[in-house]
């Protein structure tokens, strides 16, 4: 299959247009009528991925952060970078990154987290249901997208009963299979509403608390911004950028699996780990 109409496939359901300004999602390797048989998703891409990526012979790298980034004046093969860039080139592999687009998106990473929660609440708490869904951030519409519907950044999930903050935490570290996270905040709170934004999201901690949530669940959360939520009682579940974003593999492995049967063969890396180590003395 050419690697155009896997891309124009998947822009059907994560189109590159929602993506933000500052952003580099869509293709930033590859020859669009490249042939494709074999995909690799994954959240990052490093020197170990690459290297993964050659030995399964994929043709296809598929990554939520973008791999070109930051500005490339030149391209030396003397770091891991611009030898990376070198590999995958000379074993034609292609590139293909969705950020933004994807965190925005319907189905996207923010849903799929709630998703999962979803899942855990209904099997440890029979009584109680998730009921609405809204955006946080609301950043527009287009005619050729949802039919019109607004999209935006971040969700607002709203409980039919309140739970104990600690409760709703241990549901999200099950359903993100994560056994270290932080609270800023009370830890005796009651929660009826909370907000979701996977990866760098804890400075939306005030429109969410503007918004009825009395809980943030998000990753990268710094100090100041701690301190600032702690004088408005506003509570931030921190699971970390990784914590919250490696679930994009499972879901990209089963787009791809459920898009594409019988024309491309997906692996989910196995390369990849948490760049944070956690001690517990």
């Amino acid at each position: 299959m050419k690697l155009k109409n896997v891309v124009e496939k998947i822009e059907k359901t994560y189109p590159e247009f929602l993506q933000y300004d500052w952003d580099n999602s869509g293709l930033n390797i590859g020859d669009p009528n490249s042939e494709i048989k074999k995909v690799l998703v994954c959240l990052d891409i490093n020197e170990n991925l690459v290297n993964e990526a050659i030995e399964k012979e994929i043709d296809l790298i598929i990554s939520h952060h973008p791999f070109l980034f930051s500005k490339i004046n030149s391209i030396v093969f003397n770091n891991k970078k611009t030898k990376s860039i070198q590999k995958l080139i000379k074993n034609d592999i292609s590139v293909y990154c969705m950020h933004t687009n994807f965190d925005v998106a319907k189905n996207g990473l923010n849903d799929y987290l709630i998703e999962l929660f979803e899942k855990q609440l209904h099997i440890y708490y029979i009584d109680i249901n998730i009921k609405s869904i809204s955006i946080l951030e609301s950043l527009g519409s287009n005619p050729n997208y949802l039919n019109g519907e607004n999209y935006g950044l971040g969700r607002i999930v709203n409980l039919d009963k309140e739970m104990k903050i600690e409760e709703i935490l241990e549901l999200v570290s099950k359903a993100l299979d994560i056994k270290s996270f932080r609270l800023i905040g009370n830890k005796d709170s009651k929660v009826g509403s909370f907000s979701v934004l996977t990866g760098s999201g804890a400075d939306y901690f005030q429109m969410s608390k503007s918004m009825g949530a009395d809980l943030i669940i998000t990753g990268d959360s710094k100090y100041h911004i701690a301190m600032d939520s702690l004088d408005i009682d506003m509570n931030i579940g921190d699971f970390g950028h990784y914590g919250t974003e490696i679930i994009f593999s499972d879901l990209m492995k089963k787009f791809i699996e459920n898009n594409f049967s019988g024309d491309l063969i997906c692996f989910k890396a196995k390369s990849l780990e948490d760049p944070f180590t956690y001690f517990n003395f």
